[in-house]
């Protein structure tokens, strides 16, 4: 895609929490922009895969909400801040890959506990 056709990430078309099980295969897109609140309301949401974006800012606190998601695909972006320590709540999450992004402090501890949890 070149720059003229780059999406904005937070002009994303809504779609209806009971329709949207994946938020996938938006890898690569060059989507830009930060990530919306209203993703953590997404009950029955099981993956976010959006590697290799220009996706920025933090991690919205709302994600602790995705009780649902085993997959977080978020690496190679610009994503900032502190990972929060209530994504502990997430009890199917798998995957969790934020490699290559601009975040910042420790990972919390309470992580440890996820049962599933086999990337990090």
């Amino acid at each position: 895609m070149n720059q003229r056709s780059a999406k904005q990430i937070d002009q994303l078309p809504k779609t209806t929490s009971e329709r949207l099980h994946h938020f996938r295969l938006l890898n690569g897109n060059q989507l830009s922009g930060s990530l919306l609140d209203e993703i953590g309301f997404l009950p029955n949401l099981d993956r976010i895969q959006i590697d290799q974006n220009k996706i920025f800012g933090p991690l919205p606190s709302s994600f602790a909400n995705l009780n649902m998601t085993k997959h977080f695909h978020m690496k190679n972006n610009s994503l900032s801040g502190q990972i929060s320590p209530e994504l502990y709540r997430l009890p199917k999450l798998v995957h969790m890959l934020l490699d290559n992004n601009n975040l910042s402090g420790y990972l919390p501890p309470e992580l440890a506990a996820l049962p599933q949890l086999l990337i990090l």
